[in-house]
C-alpha cells in the first residue's frame, strides 16, 4: 500500500519508508511508527486515542512498552517529515483526546511507488528470493548428509538440554537483571531497538547507530541503547547477536560502543 501526502511524500508503508518526490530523499521509518501512520491515515478526520495507537503499534509485545517509548516513536516521525520539508506539523495532539491528522492534510491512495523506489524494491525482492533459494539448497543438502543419524542426534541434544538448563536458569537469572527491564522501542533495516528506561533517543542518534552497524557489518540485530548519566552528551549502546531473556541456553554476544555527540 502506498500513500500520496500532500502531492509530495510517498509514504510506503509495506517498505517503513517515507519518500519526497521533490527533494529525491527518503526517511525510513521505526516499524511502530509505520503502523501508526497508517491507522491515522486510515482514520483521517478522527481524533484516535493514545491506547488505541499503542494497541496498533506495538501489537503482541504491548505490554512490554511505556508511554517513553510511545512519545518517542510520535517525535521519530514528526522529525522524518520535518526533514522531508514539510514544515507543518501533519501529527496534532488533542490532550486528553489522543491524536490526529491535520485537517488540511491532503492523503491520495496511489498504485506504485515512484520509478526510483520501484527499482530499490525490486532489488531488495530478488537479492531476497536469491537469498531464499540459496538457502533452502543448503538446508536440503544438510538433511541429506545427516541421513538416519539425525534422530539419534536429536535425542542427544534434548538429553543435553535438560541437564544443563537448570545451570543455565541459575546464571542468567543472576547476572545482567538490568538488561531484562529495558523497553522494546522499535523495529528497522532488521533491527530490534531496546531502550533503557527513561533514555530518550533522537532521530540523529538512531540514524549514527544505523550508519555505524551497517559500516562495521555487523550481522547482530539487537541493539541495547542507554544516554549516560554522567555525560548529557553521551550515549552508550549494546550490539548483541541475540535478545537478552531470563533463560538463555547459549551465550549472548555483544559489542559495546560509546559515543560523544558535539
Amino acid at each position: 500500500m502506498v500513500y500520496l501526502i500532500n502531492n509530495d511524500i510517498e509514504f510506503i508503508y509495506e517498505r517503513n519508508v517515507l519518500y519526497s518526490r521533490k527533494l529525491n530523499l527518503e526517511q525510513s521509518l521505526l516499524s511502530p511508527s509505520s503502523r501508526i501512520l497508517k491507522y491515522l491515515i486510515e482514520n483521517n478526520g478522527c481524533v484516535i486515542t493514545q491506547s488505541t495507537l499503542f494497541q496498533i503499534g506495538w501489537e503482541d509485545k504491548l505490554e512490554y512498552v511505556t508511554n517513553n517509548a510511545f512519545y518517542q516513536n510520535i517525535s521519530l516521525l514528526r522529525k522524518a517529515f520535518e526533514i522531508l520539508n514539510q514544515k507543518n506539523k501533519l501529527i496534532i495532539n488533542f490532550p486528553k483526546k489522543g491524536y490526529s491528522l491535520d485537517k488540511n492534510v491532503i492523503i491520495e491512495i496511489i498504485t506504485a511507488p515512484s520509478d526510483s523506489i520501484s527499482i530499490i524494491e525490486t532489488a531488495e525482492t530478488i537479492e531476497t528470493a536469491e537469498t531464499a533459494e540459496t538457502a533452502e539448497t543448503a538446508e536440503t543438502a544438510e538433511k541429506n548428509i545427516k541421513g538416519t543419524k539425525k534422530i539419534r542426534l536429536d535425542f542427544l541434544i534434548l538429553i543435553t538440554i535438560l541437564i544443563i538448563s537448570p545451570f543455565y536458569f541459575y546464571k542468567s537469572a543472576g547476572s545482567n537483571n538490568d538488561l531484562y527491564s529495558y523497553d522494546y522501542c522499535g523495529k528497522d533495516e532488521g533491527v530490534n531497538f531496546f531502550c533503557e528506561k527513561n533514555s530518550i533517543i533522537n532521530d540523529n542518534q538512531f540514524r549514527n547507530i544505523i550508519n555505524k552497524i551497517k559500516k562495521s557489518k555487523s550481522k547482530y540485530n539487537y541493539i541495547y541503547f542507554r544516554k549516560n548519566i554522567h555525560n548529557e552528551v553521551g550515549y552508550s549502546f549494546l550490539n548483541c547477536k541475540s535478545e537478552f531473556m531470563i533463560i538463555n541456553l547459549t551465550p549472548n554476544n555483544c559489542i559495546s560502543y560509546y559515543a560523544i555527540e558535539k
